[in-house]
């Protein structure tokens, strides 16, 4: 095996290690939207301003992960 078919299978491998979290990110930020609606819908103000915390978090992890996505590491090796 040369040495970029290896390192084309490590990349692949850390892309594939990437995407449970990425999709779990994903689900947890929806469910926090979807209570941020119910609360705001009852009038927590509060809760739901900490919900838009959570989320602007989730979606910084997210842009994080999404360094590790394949067009991502292969605009690394160009």
């Amino acid at each position: 095996m040369s040495h970029t078919e290896q390192i084309t299978g490590e990349r692949r491998a850390l892309v594939a290690g990437v995407e449970r979290p990425q999709g779990s990110t994903a689900a947890a930020d929806r469910q926090a939207q979807e209570v941020a609606l119910h609360a705001a819908s009852a009038g927590l103000l509060g809760v739901t301003a900490r919900l838009a915390r959570v989320h602007s978090a989730l979606t910084d992890v997210q842009v994080g992960l999404g360094c590790w996505s394949l067009d991502a590491l292969a605009d690394q090796g160009a």
